[in-house]
């Protein structure tokens, strides 16, 4: 009975009522009359009722609105807090590896450094295995070769002075004449090596070799 009530209100409601005249009203009988105005406020209270519950649902989907777009905001100032972190995170990566390329550098300067600090001058003689200078000493090696190739000289003496500007290109050798064969003017000469090529030494080609003999 209740469905059928309400289904018969809403027909009421939906099918709209003619408008009366005056006449018409007038001809009315009063219960006529009071029907008809039960019924004009019935519909009126059932668009007042709708009005209320779509202005419920209004604000029940508003809310929801509300709670969605706080919601959103929510995420999206995490997301931005996120954000400045990782790029804080990126900021110090990139200092740090700034740091380690000036270690690496200072290291690799450092053991560039000891290396050179390391390298010893590389002399080969022709003709010589490789080492036998160390077992024969330098000194005594050289002495030979010039003996050999300066019978006239006398006894000489051989040094090695090896610095930083000569490590790479060889060693540069003064000889000297031993004080006691020093003549009377003591005279030292400077042989360049297309001079000492003449007489076929055993040896690589030096800066310059100083020689003081007899004249």
């Amino acid at each position: 009975m209740g469905k059928r009530n309400n289904s018969q209100r809403k027909e009421n409601v939906e099918s709209p009522r003619k408008e009366i005249s005056e006449n018409e009203a007038c001809n009315m009988t009063e219960k006529e009359f009071r029907v008809m105005v039960m019924e004009f406020i019935h519909r009126m209270d059932e668009k007042i009722n709708n009005l209320c519950k779509n202005q419920e649902e209004m604000k029940s989907d508003i809310a929801t609105i509300k709670n969605t777009m706080e919601s959103f905001n929510s995420r999206l100032q995490e997301a931005e807090d996120r954000i400045s972190e990782l790029e804080d995170q990126v900021q110090k990566q990139a200092q740090a590896e700034q740091q380690l390329e000036k270690k690496i550098k200072k290291q690799e300067e450092s053991l560039r450094e000891l290396r050179d600090n390391m390298k010893r001058s590389n002399m080969r003689i022709i003709g010589l295995p490789e080492g036998q200078e160390e077992q024969q000493g330098l000194e005594n090696l050289f002495e030979e070769i010039m003996t050999e190739n300066f019978p006239d000289m006398g006894k000489i003496k051989v040094t090695q002075h090896a610095t930083s500007a000569n490590l790479d290109i060889g060693a540069q050798l003064i000889v000297e004449e031993c004080p006691n064969s020093y003549g009377p003017t003591g005279i030292k000469k400077n042989i360049s090596w297309s001079q000492m090529q003449k007489h076929q030494l055993r040896v690589l080609p030096w800066n310059e070799i100083h020689i003081a003999s007899l004249i």
